[in-house]
């Protein structure tokens, strides 16, 4: 169990970072998103190829992934930010949604690790045992200049999940803060990112909007023993 939460946590540090790039300015700082959907019904579900992970997004968000990178209607994205997705999407990320004014992101990171089918997901081990590898993610952060806050163990669905906020105190990964919620998914390393772009800040409606995706996902396992 070491040698796989040691790499768990491996790819929380190297997706989250590497994801969260782009000094791109979109906007005015701390402007407000509250015309954007919060409502659950106006969600619009994706499943993320190869996971048997679903996941629902606002409809009004321009939504790319692997396969539609190239062919999605890109006229409202800001070119930085496209240049910035078409890099992530080729890359770690698997989805990238981008708000209807440029100004917050979601982006889903999996990594599908086959060296340990065998582990089935986060939901086998205590919260304790979660939590502690929590305090590890806590340190690493640390180390490149990230603070985390509110570091805690939900569960969505019967998964766990390892959620917390990061605050960006360096200048090297060109974003101020982000919420992240982080599992392990039969064989895939699992990581929800929402975080704003430019000189934005998160408001209280994008963390609205990211707890509705958030609760929206749905994952079909593919191992049968889950004790």
């Amino acid at each position: 169990m070491k040698k796989i939460l040691s790499v768990f946590l491996t790819l929380i540090i190297i997706i989250s970072v590497t994801a969260c790039g782009g000094n791109t300015d979109t906007s005015s700082p701390n402007s407000n998103s509250d015309n954007f959907s919060t409502n659950k019904s106006n969600l619009v579900e994706y499943k993320i190829k190869d996971t048997g992970i679903s996941i629902s997004i606002p409809s009004d968000y321009t939504v790319f992934t692997k396969e539609t990178a190239e062919t999605t209607d890109n006229s409202k994205i800001d070119k930085d930010v496209y240049i910035k997705i078409l890099k992530d999407l080729d890359e770690n990320a698997s989805l990238i949604a981008v708000s209807p004014d440029n100004k917050n992101e979601i982006q889903i990171n999996c990594t599908i690790s086959g060296e340990f089918q065998v582990f089935n997901s986060f939901k086998v081990f205590s919260d304790s045992e979660i939590q502690k590898l929590g305090k590890n993610i806590e340190e690493e952060y640390n180390k490149i200049g990230i603070e985390l806050e509110n570091l805690s163990v939900t569960e969505q669905n019967g998964q766990k999940y390892i959620h917390f906020f990061g605050k960006n105190t360096g200048t090297e990964y060109g974003y101020k803060e982000f919420l992240q919620y982080s599992t392990y998914i039969d064989d895939v390393s699992f990581n929800l990112v929402t975080r704003p772009l430019g000189e934005n800040t998160l408001t209280d409606n994008d963390k609205t909007i990211f707890d509705n995706v958030y609760k929206s996902i749905k994952i079909e396992y593919k191992q049968t023993n889950q004790e």
